[in-house]
């Protein structure tokens, strides 16, 4: 929520602060100068360089140097996804057009949410994690959707991640599409680089505790946890 309400703060002070409007002109104008290439990198940064970066600065011992393959994958990843996304916003903006009245921003988020997302986004993000699993081997990812099934597939690798996703994104792409058509690939760049360190402070959150957990008695990390139990790791912290 916090995020939200941040977002929330910077689209209503480029309507009422002249200077914020100003300054987010200047991007406007390499927006709108650059087009898809503009999308590209700036998805790319928030969604692959900005994390690193973070890693780099919060956890011991993280060297660059031994992700290559990974942060190569995750640039060219995030760089086509800001383009695919770009060309979404521009495709909903010839159909809605550019007004950011409510009728609107809400059919423009309806469509997003409920088509775009489901059915073109994570879908096409899962596929690319599923030949990241297969050693970046194209086919094999392919041979796994073929396997498992493409209903069957969709049901086991998208649907889990649609309501954590949507109850991230519905209230950004609001605030998003109440931003002019050329701010908007920039404030989605801006979400996905906060939702990106905010996943990378919690999984060294989160590997911090296990480590700490690791240095305890065994008495004291299965307090509470039985077979089985879906929250026993939770317990036991």
């Amino acid at each position: 929520m916090l995020l939200q309400l941040v977002a929330f703060a910077v689209v209503v002070s480029y309507y009422q602060v002249d200077f914020v409007r100003e300054a987010l002109s200047h991007l406007e104008q390499l927006k709108e100068r650059h087009g898809y290439l503009f999308a590209g990198a700036a998805s790319a940064i928030a969604g692959a360089l900005l994390p690193e970066a973070a890693k780099l600065v919060i956890q011991p011992g993280f060297r660059l140097r031994d992700r290559g393959e990974e942060v190569l994958f995750l640039l060219v990843l995030f760089f086509f996804n800001g383009m695919l996304v770009d060309g979404f916003y521009r495709l909903v903006g010839h159909l809605f057009g550019s007004g950011i009245d409510v009728p609107t921003v809400l059919g423009k988020t309806l469509v997003d949410m409920l088509g775009f997302t489901p059915f073109v986004a994570l879908p096409i993000v899962m596929f690319a994690f599923a030949i990241r699993r297969h050693g970046y081997r194209p086919m094999d990812g392919v041979r796994e959707v073929a396997r498992t099934g493409p209903v069957a597939w969709y049901l086991k690798r998208v649907v889990p991640i649609l309501l954590p996703n949507w109850a991230f994104w519905v209230p950004m792409v609001l605030l998003i599409y109440s931003m002019p058509s050329g701010l908007q690939i920039v404030m989605f760049a801006g979400a996905l680089s906060a939702w990106s360190l905010v996943m990378v402070f919690i999984g060294n959150d989160e590997a911090t505790r296990e480590a700490e957990q690791l240095t305890l008695p065994v008495s004291t990390t299965s307090v509470d946890a039985s077979p089985g139990d879906a929250s026993a790791p939770a317990a036991s912290r």
